[in-house]
């Protein structure tokens, strides 16, 4: 991978013949996966010649999507900070980030029933066990 392509080269890129993508600044040629594509051709079609990390990022993908999509990896984007070229690549961030908010659901869910139970046992032995 040691080719560069600027905005507009990768404009050119459109068709179903020959569809690139620039996600987080590196260009991936997903001619080959237009029609392996869970959500349809008409998804890739959308961003065919385009800077597309915004949509693939709103799309949630997988760490298996990013996988997926190293396969196709052609080259880099040569573009103007903030036309996609100077985001860092981060594989997994919106996984990660999905898997960090489960997790402190899970914690917060066992200390919310931890709390129950003990006030549970406290108001039984209080009431039963004393008024006995």
């Amino acid at each position: 991978m040691s080719k560069e392509f600027t905005i507009e080269q990768l404009s050119n890129y459109n068709t179903k013949k020959e569809l690139f993508v620039a996600i987080r600044g590196y260009v991936y040629d997903v001619t080959g996966f237009l029609e392996d594509h869970p959500g349809g051709d008409e998804v890739l079609m959308d961003v065919a010649g385009q800077e597309a990390t915004e949509a693939y990022d709103d799309a949630g993908h997988s760490e298996d999507a990013d996988k997926t999509l190293d396969k196709f990896l052609i080259g880099r984007l040569n573009a103007p900070a903030g036309a996609g070229a100077g985001k860092t690549r981060n594989k997994g961030t919106v996984g990660s980030t999905q898997k960090s908010l489960q997790s402190l659901l899970l914690r917060t869910m066992f200390y919310l029933v931890a709390i129950f139970v003990s006030a549970g046992a406290f108001s039984y032995l209080k009431i039963y066990v004393a008024g006995s």
